[in-house]
């Protein structure tokens, strides 16, 4: 009787062990770290889900004359997780933004980070605790973070930021 239950024990252990290693595997084919492009975005398997979020967006009128006067020499470096819901909801809008606010891209840096917030070593000195964390810089200075959630909308948030009004993203005190 003790034979069949250590050959049982066995067994499961050595089963669990097998589908731990499969979804290792799975997610790690997800978690793309580094530079990434819209247009890598707009491509599969990211495509998916970045098209339909970034058409739907619609930038609010009364603020794109804003947007286009204050985003004029602003850099954004943006950092996402493309497996991360909340990066998945605000990338797509942010890249909108930037179009229509008539803002170059090679304005924006966008950095993909993996589920430990690391991106081969360009995450260094950032400081990224949650993403998205979207950092807007003016003459090299940085002026405020977007992280994660917007307190109003993501618009009025980044023009809070871009005009130097008082503004704390969701984790500051």
């Amino acid at each position: 009787m003790r034979y069949y239950i250590v050959i049982s024990i066995l067994v499961l252990f050595i089963a669990c062990g097998s589908v731990k290693k499969i979804i290792v595997e799975e997610n790690s084919k997800e978690e793309f770290t580094g530079i990434i492009t819209m247009s890598k975005l707009l491509k599969e398997p990211y495509g998916k889900w970045f098209k339909s979020r970034y058409e739907a967006y619609q930038l609010d009128d009364s603020l794109k004359i804003s947007v286009q006067k204050y985003f004029r020499d602003v850099k954004i470096k943006a950092f996402i997780g493309l497996w991360c819901s909340d990066s998945k909801r605000e990338i797509p809008s942010l890249l909108k933004i930037v179009k229509e606010g008539n803002i170059s891209e090679k304005n924006i840096e966008i950095i993909a980070v993996n589920h430990k917030k690391k991106a081969k070593g360009l995450e260094k000195g950032f400081t990224i605790f949650r993403v998205p964390t979207f950092i807007f810089y003016k003459n090299n200075k940085e002026l405020g973070r977007f992280v994660e959630l917007p307190q109003e909308t993501l618009e009025q948030d980044i023009l809070k930021i871009i005009t130097g009004k008082p503004y704390k993203h969701f984790y500051q005190k």
